[in-house]
């Protein structure tokens, strides 16, 4: 029920924030989104698998293998990032497009180093679908209160990017620092 009512939510908070943006604005955020789900494609290597898989076997060592993971999605994150924002400041430099396009190289790097794979390997499903229903209503949330008609551009992926940037630090703190998993 919740999960159903976060996503009319999300429907309602994304229309929201469509209409203050204007169609050009949406536009270019679209298109940032679609290079950025391509480039979460490219970097997929295969580690969650590996790592359900090995956590599935090895529950004693699940401790290290979450930090190893982390790490190594981080360090994949970063060099994304150093790429995009490298691409970007050549192909716009530093101007307002260039700007939001730089923005969309941070939901890259979150999107990197999401912990998906965690809750599947430790069988925790509800506390994940839990998670992303809280992000969806928090994101739709700030729509719905924060934007009005006019909006700058890029700020529906700012909002998104902060908010899932808070829900990744907040599921790394909690699962890959803290010793008590």
């Amino acid at each position: 029920v919740w999960q159903g009512l976060g996503k009319l939510l999300q429907i309602i908070g994304a229309a929201y924030a469509f209409r203050c943006l204007g169609p050009e604005n949406v536009g270019l955020t679209g298109t940032i989104l679609t290079f950025t789900a391509f480039a979460l494609i490219l970097s997929d290597f295969g580690i969650e698998r590996v790592a359900v898989r090995k956590i599935a076997r090895r529950q004693d060592q699940l401790q290290a293998i979450t930090q190893a993971v982390f790490t190594l999605r981080f360090l994949i994150a970063l060099i994304a990032l150093t790429l995009w924002c490298g691409i970007t400041l050549i192909a716009y430099g530093f101007t307002p497009v260039g700007q939001i396009w730089l923005l969309g190289g941070l939901y890259l790097f979150v999107g990197i180093i999401t912990s998906n794979w965690f809750f599947q390997a430790t069988d925790n499903i509800p506390t994940f679908t839990a998670v992303q229903t809280a992000l969806s209503l928090a994101t739709s949330g700030a729509y719905l209160l924060l934007f009005d008609r006019g909006q700058a551009i890029g700020s529906d992926l700012l909002v998104m990017t902060v908010l899932a940037a808070i829900v990744a630090a907040g599921v790394f703190w909690r699962y890959a620092l803290n010793d008590a998993i």
